[in-house]
């Protein structure tokens, strides 16, 4: 999801020069930016909210636990590594909350995390709610999994329910509507990374 955002972003960053190149002329227009904020957020209120954006699972191979998947989605630098981009940076918050800041200038912030349940339950899941702050807007939303132990050397299966997505700003405006449904595709390429990172780990501890 976060890949998608910050491409689109891009797009219309690149969308909107182009505009202002053709539009340009001796008398100043005035900018979305220099309105009231609660006017731009009216704009995209009737359309930037997805209550449901995807839900699905994701096979891991045998070598990878639960508790070891889990760990592994709870590291911010991991998730660097599934947007491969490794050049990024963490700043971790007295409060809990820890921010990826990528080369280009976005930021993911994870501000509301939780994990519940026990290996032995069979119930072990992990809670992120976070915001992506792109130059056009932000988004926010919700992410929720669940890891589900296999039969004996089956490997197990991640549950990933990603929801409650909220699209503020001018890409509220441009791609609110239509951003939840863009995202699947995103996500399944962040799933694949996450099966290739998870492969590469198991790999190196059995080494």
């Amino acid at each position: 999801m976060l890949l998608l955002s910050i491409e689109h972003a891009q797009t219309i960053r690149t969308s909107k020069a182009q505009k202002n190149a053709r539009t340009k002329s001796p008398v100043e227009s005035v900018s979305l930016s220099d309105a009231p904020r609660n006017f731009l957020e009216a704009m995209g209120c009737l359309c930037s909210r997805t209550a449901e954006v995807w839900d699905g699972h994701i096979p891991i191979a045998p070598g990878v636990t639960c508790e070891q998947a889990r760990e592994f989605l709870q590291q911010p630098m991991n998730w660097a590594a599934i947007q491969d981009k490794p050049e990024s940076t963490v700043t971790k918050h007295d409060d809990g909350s820890w921010d990826l800041c990528f080369p280009g200038g976005d930021v993911f912030t994870v501000y509301d995390e939780a994990v519940t349940g026990t290996a032995e339950a069979g119930d072990l899941t992990l809670y992120y709610r976070g915001n992506l702050k792109i130059s056009p807007g932000s988004m926010d939303f919700a992410q929720n999994y669940e890891f589900i132990e296999g039969a004996e050397g089956s490997g197990i299966t991640i549950r990933r329910h990603v929801y409650d997505l909220k699209v503020a700003g001018c890409i509220a405006c441009v791609a609110g509507c239509c951003m939840g449904t863009m995202m699947p595709g995103s996500l399944k390429k962040e799933n694949a990374s996450i099966v290739r990172l998870l492969k590469e780990q198991a790999a190196k501890v059995a080494a």
